[in-house]
């Protein structure tokens, strides 16, 4: 390759290559699991890109998440339909087990509490 020479990475074939995602045009949520991600290509799945020219709308996405999460827990609070204690891991965090359901419940606004 030429030096100074431009690359086009098609990114929408790279995420939809079966080598590493299987059946790439049905959604699962699998595909994005620890153990499946340590066996890819750290490049494999880029939605912003990878390296230094990634997208900078990157950070903006994650603060949009945060932001929307905080909004959310100011609104409703997250219960546990069922009782039962929460074990903790090895690494003692509490967390609940895999089909642990959680509901929301709205939280009455100031003025009527």
């Amino acid at each position: 390759m030429a030096p100074q020479s431009t690359v086009a990475l098609p990114v929408t074939r790279l995420h939809s290559n079966e080598q590493w995602f299987p059946q790439p045009e049905e959604f699962n949520l699998n595909n994005f699991a620890e153990e499946r991600a340590a066996k890819r290509h750290p490049a494999s799945y880029c939605p912003f890109g990878f390296g230094a020219r990634s997208c900078p709308g990157e950070r903006l996405a994650w603060l949009e998440i945060k932001v929307f999460l905080a909004l959310l827990l100011k609104r409703f609070h997250l219960v546990r339909p069922e009782e039962g204690p929460l074990v903790p891991t090895e690494c003692d965090v509490l967390l609940p087990d895999a089909n642990t359901r959680v509901k929301l419940e709205a939280v009455p606004p100031l003025a009527d509490r």
